[in-house]
């Protein structure tokens, strides 16, 4: 009873950290996605303002500097958020591998206590023979 109890347990353990594993896997592409729009974004407002304006002329300079800042600073902000992201996900990850691992620990210390136990069982229906 006590091993087929072990058993369910390691395999509830193995799943939980598959799905951990998995839930980083997104959260990586999530951030990646996220990245690459936000980069896809400040590129299409550069080009936007680097283009003629609507009458044909190629228009102010100064004008398109502004655009071509403003749309910088766009992704500038945007970068920091993702690296603000990515260090509170850094952060919960390392927390979650410290619960994981503490978690393992007390699995251990449980199977080598109903390992002795079990033994010290056998040994006592040993000697009651």
């Amino acid at each position: 009873m006590e091993t087929y109890l072990l058993e369910l347990q390691e395999a509830i353990t193995v799943r939980e950290d598959q799905v951990a594993q998995r839930e980083k896997q997104l959260q990586a592409r999530e951030l990646e996605l996220n990245e690459r729009e936000a980069l896809l974004d400040a590129h299409r407002k550069i080009i936007e303002s680097r283009q003629a304006s609507p009458s044909g002329k190629t228009g102010d300079p100064a004008r398109k500097q502004n655009k071509e800042a403003r749309a910088l600073r766009a992704l500038q902000q945007e970068l920091k958020a993702q690296e603000a992201q990515l260090v509170e996900a850094r952060k919960a990850l390392k927390e979650r591998e410290d619960f994981i691992e503490k978690c393992e620990n007390e699995l251990f210390e449980k199977l080598m206590s109903l390992s002795e136990r079990e033994a010290r069982v056998e040994q006592s229906e040993e000697d009651a023979r």
